[in-house]
């Protein structure tokens, strides 16, 4: 009876251990081979039962029982460590039986011979899983060392990476990417299609991962994530290549939020003082204008030069401010253009009148010639092609 107990107590721990080691395997949802501690489990197991198996009795179905618990308890895992348990077994389990021929205490008279060829099957069948783990190891060494250099050099960037691979999946993700798009990579590498996921980080990662493709080389491009938070991030794609076949992709991704708010304050900035200094600028040019012309009664010459001299650095200031306000539109993208008919004479004529005072000053003599037949209207932008003037 305490025979049994220690037996049936040995098969409940063996079955736990079994089931916690699955359960953990599917909660971390690593795709990693089989850990040698389950191979080192499983066959001190199999072993185990078949001591308990002799001591147990003589009877076929129970020696036939235990043979069979431990390989098909290791269908949990793969085929792989069903074969190298069944190994075991057999390698255990034949000496058990040949022994209990020996002694006649089995029911049944198979062949010595047969048990032993089945000993013999055993333990070629542990030589060769062995050889084809060793094979396996030493063949997978490089390319683990190689990745482990990959993410050493990726981890020590201070931008986020994304490496795929030529068939787009993600093979590394760096911490700093991590941080940016608030995502963790032993998780992103569980999911088949990040695109169908509804969180919004991984709506964010997928955008990452569409950006630049299509591409023949390298490409940058910027994209504005709206949640969490609003974020404007720099993507640029580099394809990797070796031979001229894609192997791969590298996505360096930069955090350029700030950046982009320091431009719009600053634009922002420029547009409201050359705002509120144009108006002013406008009022001084025609007063002086009209004090230049005798609007306001005759000017000594003397008076003249000086009101002349003011008048043309208040042309520099407009100008200046008006240069100010177009830089703010081209880079706000509110450059736009009123294209009317006008005339290119009349055009011409008011541009070099504003250079009337500065001419003379210089002793300059520009004469304006016109064409004998007057020229058609052309669809510009007047103030534009003045600015070009």
């Amino acid at each position: 009876m305490r025979k049994d107990y220690f037996r049936e107590a040995g098969i409940f721990g063996y079955f736990l251990i079994q089931g916690r080691i699955k359960i953990t395997q599917m909660e971390n949802k690593q795709k990693k081979e089989t850990s040698f501690a389950i191979y080192l489990i499983n066959c001190a197991v199999a072993i185990l039962l078949a001591v308990v198996a002799y001591f147990n009795g003589p009877e076929l179905p129970v020696i036939l029982g235990y043979f069979l618990l431990v390989p098909l308890t290791s269908l949990l895992y793969d085929y792989k460590i069903c074969l190298f348990t069944a190994g075991v077994s057999v390698a255990s389990y034949g000496l058990v039986i040949a022994h209990l021929i020996q002694q006649r205490a089995i029911l049944f008279e198979p062949s010595l011979l047969f048990v032993q060829l089945g000993f013999f099957i055993g333990i070629t069948i542990i030589i060769a899983w062995l050889a084809a783990k060793l094979q396996k190891t030493s063949r997978l060494s490089p390319v683990f060392e190689t990745k482990d250099k990959t993410r050493q050099i990726l981890d020590s960037l201070d931008e986020g990476a994304i490496l795929l691979d030529r068939k787009e999946r993600i093979i590394l993700i760096n911490p700093v990417a991590e941080k940016i798009l608030a995502i963790r990579e032993t998780k992103i590498l569980q999911i088949k299609d990040i695109g169908q996921s509804p969180l919004p980080a991984y709506q964010n990662l997928n955008r990452v991962l569409l950006s630049g493709k299509n591409l023949e080389s390298t490409a940058r491009e910027e994209i504005t994530l709206e949640k969490p938070r609003k974020m404007i991030l720099q993507v640029t794609t580099t394809l990797i290549k070796e031979g001229g076949k894609i192997l791969g992709a590298l996505k360096m991704i930069r955090d350029i939020t700030h950046e982009k708010e320091v431009d719009q304050m600053k634009s922002e900035l420029i547009s409201i003082v050359s705002h509120q200094l144009r108006t002013p600028l406008s009022a001084v040019k025609w007063g002086i204008k009209m004090l230049l012309d005798g609007d306001a009664g005759e000017v000594t010459a003397e008076q003249k030069d000086i009101l002349a001299k003011g008048y043309r650095s208040n042309e520099r200031m407009i100008h200046l401010v008006n240069d100010l306000l177009n830089v703010s539109h081209i880079e706000e993208r509110r450059f736009q253009y009123k294209f009317v008919s006008t005339s290119l004479e009349n055009l011409v004529e008011s541009t070099i009148n504003e250079f009337t005072y500065s001419l003379e000053e210089k002793k300059i003599a520009l004469e304006f010639q016109k064409a004998e037949k007057p020229l058609p209207l052309a669809r510009i932008d007047a103030s534009k092609i003045h600015v070009v003037l």
